[in-house]
């Protein structure tokens, strides 16, 4: 498997919260951060209707329901 980094810059808030759950999962926050992005990635639900400019976008994005 080829692994590609990056830097994601948090709040110290945020930082300390996933700081906390990392530890109750017996994990370090960048192996949670994976996790995380991980389970979204696969979670994520798309649809030939999705019009998005930015694909990055749609990862992260909630649909509305009407």
């Amino acid at each position: 498997m080829v692994r590609t980094s990056f830097t994601v810059s948090v709040d110290k808030e945020v930082y300390q919260r996933l700081e906390k759950r990392a530890k109750r999962e017996l994990q370090s926050v960048p192996e949670l951060a994976e996790q995380v992005l991980r389970r979204s990635v696969i979670n994520m639900k798309s649809s030939p209707s999705d019009k998005l400019d930015d694909k990055f976008v749609g990862l992260f994005s909630r649909k509305r329901k009407k």
